[in-house]
């Protein structure tokens, strides 16, 4: 009888350690789990990957181990590890979440690319006003310069009048004045009528940028009444899988992966908006996450 105790004993601890790794050993197989009654890690997997997402399972299996890194980086522990025989299964699953999502995209680096165009335009446009300004103010500065000369010459064609005698060499000077006032009048008239027509095209073009700006406006306003803010899950975790239906990049995947993943480790939501569980990914450093202060609290709880 007394020969049963140690293979008793060992039954028991490895029980006992079963039972306190439940809720992260649910994940991993059988045959795991009696191999390495110590690993307490959630096991997983990649399962299916719509190829309309346009991703590879590989691609997949390594935004997954990043999303795990966010909790390793976050709490200094392994607390997931990617198992191709765990039970726990991660899917990408298409529908119209995504096709919705795809459009909400295609539809925003439209409003972009306008938004571009319209902010290069009147960008083009400002610094033609600036230079017809400068232009402006030549013009009136050598027209005020033209009237002194003109006002000069006709006071020494008075003076010349007023004297009654003017010899051949200085009628033949103030004719020469004339002619230079003349071609000089001349060219100023061309130059604002050149300026005047400049002007005009600018206007017209101010027109275009105002259509423009309208056209965008009107853009935005259909975008908001058919994209309007509302909730919808990107992905599930129903105790056995991990399905992710929407999302808009990488970077959007990997935290949503890494948010499913909490749940797989048991956590529910907290009330921080820019928290990993928060049950909407939206005001979080998509691109740069770490995890909140409330990630951690959420964590330590559920561990103790």
């Amino acid at each position: 009888m007394r020969s049963w105790l140690p293979v008793l004993m060992v039954i028991i601890v490895l029980f006992y350690l079963y039972q306190a790794g439940q809720s992260q050993r649910r994940h991993t197989s059988l045959a795991t789990q009696l191999l390495h009654p110590f690993d307490h890690r959630v096991h997983y997997r990649i399962g299916q990957v719509d190829p309309q997402f346009k991703l590879s399972k590989t691609e997949v299996i390594d935004l997954a181990k990043q999303a795990t890194e966010i909790w390793h980086q976050g709490t200094g522990k392994t607390l997931f590890v990617y198992d191709p025989s765990a039970r726990l299964s991660i899917n990408l699953r298409f529908d119209e979440r995504q096709l919705e999502s795809n459009l909400r995209h295609s539809q925003q680096q439209q409003l972009q690319q306008e938004l571009a165009s319209q902010q290069s335009n009147s960008s083009e446009y400002r610094q033609r006003q600036m230079q017809l300004e400068q232009q402006r103010q030549q013009l009136d500065l050598r027209e005020a310069a033209f009237q002194q000369r003109l006002a000069s010459y006709n006071r020494t064609v008075q003076d010349w009048n007023a004297l009654g005698t003017l010899d051949e060499f200085n009628r033949q000077q103030l004719e020469q004045q004339q002619r230079l006032l003349d071609a000089e009048q001349q060219d100023i008239r061309t130059a604002i009528d050149s300026y005047n027509q400049q002007v005009n095209a600018l206007n017209q073009v101010a027109g275009s940028l105002n259509q423009m700006a309208d056209h965008y406006n009107d853009a935005v306003s259909r975008y908001q009444a058919r994209f309007a803010p509302r909730e919808f899950e990107k992905g599930v975790y129903d105790g056995q899988h991990i399905n992710i239906y929407e999302f808009s990049s990488a970077a959007d995947l990997r935290l949503t992966i890494a948010h499913e993943l909490g749940h797989a480790l048991g956590l529910g939501h907290n009330t921080d908006p820019y928290a990993l569980m928060y049950p909407v990914l939206k005001q979080q450093d998509v691109d740069h996450f770490r995890l909140t202060v409330a990630d951690k609290t959420l964590l330590a709880q559920h561990l103790h």
